[in-house]
């Protein structure tokens, strides 16, 4: 009997060693395309879409084991009962993911598929909403938006040119993305906030990308960036990257107040760099801020650090050797225009991205 459960307990059509291999590969920062053309270069039989290689991967990190429950190929015929015990699981837990729900024998023990779910829920009036990341704009902030994009809705290549930098807090037990599933964005309540540790580990670091070299530059911070201090970090950016600095190079960076000192403008007016005239809280329109919570989600995925030293380790690794960063910063890039055109839609108005 045990032999035969151990038989029906896997029957994906696609074998567990080639889900493995797609998750263990994205894991350590190879996209899932990548993953999956490594994975048939070695083995010619290996038919695994993108997709699926997405989806394992995302199994693996949300209930960190790669086996499926028995199902039928297709869509599964399903009672009202049935319905209502998925429904009122969404309802209890905003924070219930489609794959968790799918593979739960107390939430769906009829094996019903991850897109019936989403469509049930959608029926239902639920929607995946993320909660954001910056303040409401005032009217001033959303003209000056307005104007900017409007200014630069015509760049297309133009973005290519330009260095993007932003500071980032990476801290222990973070993840990056986390979406409710609710019915209206006036629902999300501090309740559903994952409970952190009082005083957990944490690390602050600075970072360049552009769209031709990818990930070029992070840089541990320790304590407060002051005007003396940035131009220390620009300085060991500039002689550390100067091959990469090229005399078309745009430099942007926010409207810190130790950004838009008079001694850090006099360091780029003697470096002859010019600087993107960047609009006031605008993360939205960043693709830095893109790369951040990948990099937070692979800390969260690799918590075997013990002190600063070895979690910033983890960070910087993963910052410059991983594809996936790689891949993330030319999609960011890619998709800048679009970003410009939805905020002029918006009438300046923060975008989702």
């Amino acid at each position: 009997m045990e032999e035969e459960y151990d038989k029906v307990q896997d029957t994906s059509p696609i074998p567990y060693e080639y889900r493995y291999c797609c998750a263990l590969l994205q894991f350590s920062g190879m996209s899932a395309k990548n993953s999956v053309e490594l994975l048939e270069k070695f083995d010619q039989n290996a038919i695994v879409s993108i997709r699926s290689a997405q989806r394992f991967y995302q199994q693996w990190r949300e209930l960190g084991h790669l086996e499926t429950k028995n199902h039928t190929n297709g869509n599964v015929k399903y009672s009202q009962a049935d319905r209502e015990m998925i429904v009122e699981a969404f309802h209890a837990d905003p924070k219930l993911t489609l794959s968790k729900a799918a593979t739960s024998d107390e939430i769906n023990p009829m094996s019903i598929s991850k897109s019936q779910i989403r469509n049930i829920v959608n029926d239902e009036g639920l929607s995946a909403f993320r909660v954001p990341k910056i303040l409401p704009l005032n009217e001033n902030q959303k003209k000056e938006r307005l104007n900017f994009c409007l200014n630069k809705q015509r760049w297309t290549k133009n973005w290519n040119r330009i260095l993007f930098t932003d500071e980032c807090q990476m801290q222990q037990d973070a993840m990056g993305k986390k979406y409710l599933w609710l019915q209206s964005k006036d629902q999300i309540k501090p309740d559903f906030c994952d409970k952190s540790q009082k005083y957990p580990m944490k690390v602050m670091v600075w970072a360049v990308i552009s769209y031709i070299d990818g990930p070029l530059f992070m840089k541990r911070i320790n304590g407060t960036i002051n005007k003396e201090k940035y131009v220390e970090l620009l300085d060991e950016f500039f002689q550390k990257c100067s091959d990469f600095i090229y005399e078309d190079t745009i430099f942007q960076h926010d409207n810190a107040s130790s950004h838009k000192a008079k001694l850090v403008d006099s360091w780029f007016e003697n470096q002859e760099i010019d600087i993107l005239d960047w609009p006031s809280n605008s993360p939205d329109l960043s693709p830095i801020e893109n790369i951040w919570p990948h990099l937070k989600d692979h800390l969260y995925q690799n918590s075997t650090y013990k002190n600063q030293d070895e979690m910033y380790q983890i960070v910087e690794d993963f910052f410059y050797k991983s594809e996936k960063i790689k891949e993330v910063i030319k999609n960011s890039y890619d998709s800048l225009p679009k970003r410009i055109k939805q905020v002029i839609i918006n009438n300046g108005d923060v975008i989702d991205i």
